[in-house]
Formats: C-alpha cells, structure tokens, sequence
C-alpha cells in the first residue's frame, strides 16, 4: 500500500499534461480540469494496473469477475476511509474500482445510456465521445 500511495503522490502526469490542465482550466474553469485530471489519474492506474497483472487480452474477465473485482476494490476503499486519517487513503481506492470498470468496459464494450421510460433523451442518442453532440 505505501508504494501505491507513493506512486500516486509522485510525478503522475507529464509536463505536456500539466500545461494543458493549465491552460485549459484558464479557459473552461475548474470543473473541466478537475474532470481532465481524472481522467489522466484513471489512464495512470489503468497502465499500473496492466502492468501488475497484465492486460485485458492477457487475462480477460467476464462481467461477473470484474464487477466481483471491483466489489473487492470498493471493500479496500471502505477500510481505507474506516481505518485512515482523512480521505486520501480512501481515494486512492476509488481510483482504483474505476480503472477496474474501465478496463472491464475496454474488454466489453460500452452501452448507450438510455433515457428513463417517457424522459426526452437530452443528448438524442449521442455520448460524450461523439463530438457532434454539441
């Protein structure tokens, strides 16, 4: 645990990345660069994680096991919240059931989030990643 809490307090991002935050949180505020360093924090964990026990094709899951893994993960997180001083410990778990949802998405695929039955879909059929959304 203490390497992993090094590692995350270390140099995480590359200076391109620290001077995009920068320059885009001058632009868009600091809800769009809080966003950008999650994102780059989950694509750290990701190739910590790839690196530690290998990749999504080397050792694929179904569902059931990544969500069992994150269930692991999210009790890890709860102790760390129950038995540290502040968050940080906590966090750092977090981090890490996301980057375990997003690997079992890489392996899986993603699915369109639907509207609730009789709610206009605000977005029309369009996701984050497609950039006609508007």
């Amino acid at each position: 645990m203490a390497d992993e809490a090094t590692r995350v307090t270390g140099p995480v991002f590359a200076q391109a990345d620290i001077d995009y935050l920068k320059e885009l949180s001058k632009k868009q505020g600091d809800r769009t660069r809080m966003q950008k360093l999650i994102e780059f924090a989950t694509r750290d964990e990701r190739e910590y994680q790839d690196k530690k026990w290998g990749t999504v094709e080397e050792r694929p899951h179904d569902v059931a096991g990544w969500l069992l893994i994150m269930e692991g993960e999210l009790a890890e997180a709860k102790q760390a919240w129950i038995k540290g001083v502040g968050d940080k410990d906590a966090l750092l778990e977090i981090l890490q059931v996301i980057a375990v949802g997003v690997a079992c998405l890489e392996q899986h695929g993603v699915v369109e989030r639907k509207p609730p039955e009789g709610r206009p879909d605000p977005y029309a059929g369009k996701m984050a990643w497609d950039s006609s959304r508007g």
